[in-house]
């Protein structure tokens, strides 16, 4: 007890101190279900648009008559609103595209393969405020389970993919949007297709996971500089997967998604540019899923195969 006012409040004054003093308990990475897409599918291309609204784009759809039934569906989620819509078809019905935004504000979408299996070179923009498509200069190389990233010098790098055999390629093919045109680059070292592919903060882009003719689920992480046209061994992630999806954060990290070994996985893996730790696991695990960062800071993971069916699911995930 106190001896007199003042010794109460010099008692008051330490305690309040040692209270603001105490490290609140560390914020935790969680996960949050949203309004599911429209159309299940897998196999589809996922980006975060300027207009902050996540398009997801193409994809499969399991036919009667055949496993895949590739889709020329565009639909688009406004995390402002919770709500999705149709906007209008590309021109090329592909699963197992790639897409990326280019500094122009135009979503550029890759490859991807027909009915048939048969790989594309098809490369088509769509213009987000006009809701219109334009083909553009196709891919020197046709393929499908690509990824694509667009660097910090503008240029948007496709790397790996499939041709018609199945065998992951390692052709790295730069396109120019300001000119319409293709440059090749510096070969992947590992070949690969079903890979994801992210900007890292450091300016490099990285390529990671997949599959090839030896290896059903790679660990395997590899960066590109763009300045130097070289590729470098980064460290592999803790579990190998094919057909993860992969997205940078906002804090700098680069996030992978799911994917799968032999069976699906839910796993979700944080790579810091130097190393590579665990997060919270998805709700659902699945592969062939896409994954964008919203401009809220969230990543949008969509859609995908749960090892039995395409799934129209929308998680999101809010890092630490």
């Amino acid at each position: 007890m106190c001896r007199s006012l003042k010794s109460c409040i010099v008692l008051l004054a330490i305690i309040i101190l040692g209270l603001a003093s105490v490290s609140p308990a560390a914020a935790q990475d969680s996960w949050a279900t949203d309004e599911p897409m429209p159309v299940a599918r897998f196999d589809l291309a996922v980006v975060a648009a300027p207009d902050n609204r996540i398009y997801a784009i193409g994809g499969n759809y399991p036919g009667i008559s055949s496993i895949y039934l590739p889709l020329n569906h565009v639909e688009v989620y406004d995390p402002a609103t919770g709500v999705w819509k149709a906007v209008a078809p590309m021109p090329t019905s592909r699963g197992g595209p790639a897409a990326a935004v280019g500094h122009d504000g135009l979503i550029y979408v890759f490859g991807g393969h027909d009915r048939a299996i048969n790989p594309l070179d098809t490369v088509e923009a769509y213009d987000p405020a006009a809701d219109t498509w334009v083909t553009k200069a196709a891919m020197p190389t046709p393929r499908a389970f690509l990824a694509a990233v667009t660097g910090g010098d503008g240029l948007i790098y496709v790397i790996g993919g499939a041709p018609s055999s199945g065998v992951g390629l390692g052709a790295v093919e730069a396109y120019d949007p300001a000119t319409d045109t293709w440059t090749t680059k510096a070969s992947l070292p590992t070949p690969r297709y079903v890979l994801a592919g992210a900007l890292g903060a450091d300016g490099l882009i990285y390529a990671i996971g997949g599959a090839n003719g030896s290896s059903l689920a790679l660990d395997t992480v590899e960066a590109y500089d763009p300045q130097g046209d070289t590729w470098t061994v980064k460290p592999p992630m803790s579990t190998g997967r094919y057909n993860p999806a992969a997205a940078a954060g906002q804090d700098g990290k680069i996030y992978v998604f799911g994917g799968a070994t032999s069976t699906a996985l839910n796993t979700v893996e944080v790579y810091d540019l130097a190393s590579w730790s665990a997060a919270t696991p998805m709700p659902t695990a699945r592969y062939d899923l896409g994954a964008a960062t919203g401009a809220d800071g969230r990543i949008y993971a969509i859609g995908g195969w749960d090892d039995s069916k395409a799934v129209n699911t929308v998680e999101v995930y809010t890092p630490r």
